[in-house]
């Protein structure tokens, strides 16, 4: 637990992410599965209990991501051993079975869970599905997209755009999306240019997948998730109807996200897999960025503690500017409009304070203008604050579409569509100050942390190396002796979780998107901590069983 608990790995959160809650469920269900194990012969009220916390931990972790199927066979492992254990204790009796049905009861509230979820999004979105990427319209759909060979293979692009020019041909629904793939969404291609150059102008797998499901909902076909089901589906047919007749030279029928894995595909992933086993082994080099400072307004601040529970990095003690934006904007048709205000230096949106503002001059300018009374018109003052203050763009979008975007350096600062009115009046930049008091206590707290983390990365390393021999030394007593602890079978499910996740990754690697980072690996840290302690325990027990087999006093 203290080497959990003061483990870097759970330090250093700087959004609000998935990923970082995923360490600790994982550790949840591994929980569920001790006591699953030492409860087994217990009262069953107190069996059934700790059944009912694996089921919900095992839930919790499932949806949290999509590919929860990694933790799949470690569970099955456990629970397997389990009844196993039981079965010798108590035979093929009453109890046998009751415990047994115990045993599964994990998997069946997993099952009731996911029905549950997908109950309600029917209910709320008209689609039976947990999640929308998982149902099978769009897995039909993408399968069906990435089906189409690419005269020209290039890694991690799944559809590139010479195999969309020659799907718009042959599909309607999917020529509807023409335009807004190759014209409006070109900002999809650029998430990946700096890190990986491969996929620079055209938009890579980690990034088609939003890239379709944006250029749908612009199409107008997300105002319901049975709408939407309805465009993937017959998306999906069009393609695989001309797949079939030979107007597109394809590879056979799918319905996955995965893309097509070809022999090319098996050095890269053999590679990711070796760079990710290494990096569990070795360890990130764990640094801590003392210029790094927290940016947005005070309201997302405080917005990032309460949602995280943890501290910010330090805030800036020197004088730090922001940018006010005012102006005014109202839909022609009278829907809802945002702002967002994006960096093009850091390519990263920018959280800002948004304050509606009266304007009933813009009411009767507009409406003596056109003639047209446009009730909205009297509300379309906005002032908004960001800390961006240089090369910044203004995003002005509605629930289901970009409706412009204004670069701030520029004088051009008017929109009049068919959609939009908007005019910016002016823009400030004005000054304010943070504590230097929180700074420097700040800095404090975070010179520990480095320190903490040295002392991980110089012991860590080690600690993993001797937990490896050990294991394989558990291994071969067990292959030898047919003798097994309970801990060597625990290990034995972490190391299958590990390997099993690691595969995973390593493919998307190859032929999706780069997977081997942090953010990916990190619920598989705390596990090796655990199995580090664990398989050097282990050994000890194996110890005393070596001198029992061998009658030695």
């Amino acid at each position: 637990y203290a080497l959990i608990i003061f483990s870097p790995h759970f330090d250093g959160i700087t959004r609000v992410s998935r990923h970082n809650i995923y360490p600790a469920l994982s550790i949840l269900v591994f929980a569920g599965l001790i006591q699953l194990y030492t409860n087994r012969s217990n009262k069953l009220i107190n069996f059934g209990l700790w059944a009912v916390f694996l089921g919900f931990s095992l839930t919790a972790i499932w949806l949290t991501r999509e590919e929860g199927i990694w933790i799949i066979p470690s569970i099955v492992l456990i629970i397997a051993y389990v009844v196993f254990l039981t079965y010798k204790t108590e035979q093929l009796s009453s109890v046998f079975f009751t415990r047994t049905a115990i045993c599964l009861l994990p998997l069946l509230i997993l099952f009731g869970n996911l029905q549950f979820v997908s109950f309600i999004n029917k209910i709320y979105y008209n689609t039976y599905t947990v999640v929308d990427v998982k149902s099978e319209s769009f897995l039909s759909a993408y399968g069906a997209l990435s089906r189409v060979k690419h005269p020209n293979w290039k890694r991690y692009i799944p559809v590139p755009k010479e195999v969309r020019q020659s799907i718009y041909k042959v599909s309607p629904a999917f020529k509807e999306l023409g335009y807004i793939f190759e014209e409006r969404l070109k900002g999809w291609q650029k998430p990946e240019c700096l890190r990986h150059p491969e996929p620079c102008g055209d938009i890579p797998g980690g990034w088609f997948i939003w890239a379709l499901r944006n250029a749908v909902a612009l199409a107008g076909y997300y105002k319901s998730g049975e709408l939407a089901n309805q465009y993937y589906t017959r998306l999906a047919k069009e393609i695989n109807t001309a797949c079939v007749l030979g107007s597109l030279d394809c590879l056979p029928e799918r319905a996955t996200l995965m893309p097509p894995l070809t022999q090319k595909h098996f050095k890269p992933s053999i590679e990711a897999f070796w760079q990710g086993s290494k990096l569990l082994i070795t360890g990130f080099e764990y640094r801590i960025n003392n210029n790094l400072v927290s940016r947005g307004t005070e309201e997302s601040l405080v917005l990032f503690r309460e949602i995280t529970w943890g501290t910010l990095a330090p805030l800036p003690s020197q004088i730090t500017q922001a940018m006010t934006i005012h102006g005014w904007a109202f839909s022609l048709k009278g829907k809802k409009i945002h702002f967002q205000v994006t960096s093009q230096q850091t390519d990263s949106l920018e959280l800002e304070k948004l304050s509606n503002v009266l304007r009933p001059d813009v009411h009767s300018h507009v409406k003596n203008k056109t003639g047209v009374n446009y009730e909205q018109a009297k509300n379309s003052g906005f002032s908004i604050k960001s800390s961006c203050v240089e090369s910044c763009d203004l995003f002005v979008f509605d629930d289901q579409s970009v409706l412009a975007i204004i670069n701030l350096d520029t004088k051009e600062r008017k929109v009049f569509s068919n959609d939009l009115m908007l005019s910016i009046d002016n823009i400030t930049i004005g000054n304010y100050k943070q504590s230097p008091m929180q700074n420097s206590l700040n800095r404090f707290k975070i010179n520990i942390l480095q320190n903490i983390a040295h002392i991980y990365q110089i012991t860590v390393p080690w600690l993993r190396s001797l937990a490896i021999i050990a294991y394989i030394i558990s291994f071969i007593i067990v292959i030898l002796y047919r003798k097994f602890t309970f801990i060597f079978i625990l290990n034995t499910a972490i190391i299958g979780a590990i390997v099993a996740r690691l595969l995973i990754l390593a493919v998307i690697d190859a032929a999706s998107f780069p997977a081997i980072k942090f953010a990916y690996m990190a619920p598989l840290f705390p596990l090796l901590i655990i199995f580090s302690v664990l398989a050097i325990v282990d050994i000890l027990q194996y110890h005393n069983i070596w001198f029992k087999v061998k009658n030695i006093p």
